[in-house]
């Protein structure tokens, strides 16, 4: 594991990208270089560090989070982020964004990739908007 708990976020966001062009030709990530993970905890801890407040959150909900009207945003304070634990991290508990990913994950009779993929664009953008970032995990 290579350290990264001294660098700033920009350094962390260059890094991030760096994996992503030496795993171009496989999707962007691979399973037999894992560094990536320990890069977006660092970026989580930079983050918290360099903006004051940071809230952790995803995209995608999943059994009972999922059937929660009143799904939260979990504050960062330190604690152990798994591999693929969560996708979003923010700088504050934004209601827009909440509503967005509500929506996103809302069950629907059909199953429709482009009002799925709208929903992931609004999501993203929202998170953009407001000084968030996106993570990757291999």
């Amino acid at each position: 594991m290579d350290n990264y708990e001294n660098l700033s976020l920009d350094q962390l966001d260059g890094l991030d990208l760096d994996y992503f062009r030496r795993h171009r030709s496989n999707g962007g990530t691979s399973e037999f270089d894992p560094s990536v993970n320990d890069i977006s905890r660092a970026r989580i801890e930079a983050f918290r560090r360099e903006r004051g407040a940071c809230f952790l959150g995803n995209i995608n909900l999943y059994d009972k989070e999922r059937d929660n009207p009143d799904y939260r945003f979990t504050p960062y304070t330190g604690q152990l982020v798994h591999n693929f634990e969560y996708t979003l991290v923010l700088p504050t508990e934004d209601e827009t964004l909440r509503t967005l990913i509500i929506e996103h994950n809302r069950p629907s009779a059909t199953f429709d990739s482009k009002s799925v993929w709208r929903g992931i664009e609004q999501i993203t953008a929202r998170v953009q908007e407001i000084g968030g970032i996106t993570l990757t995990w291999a």
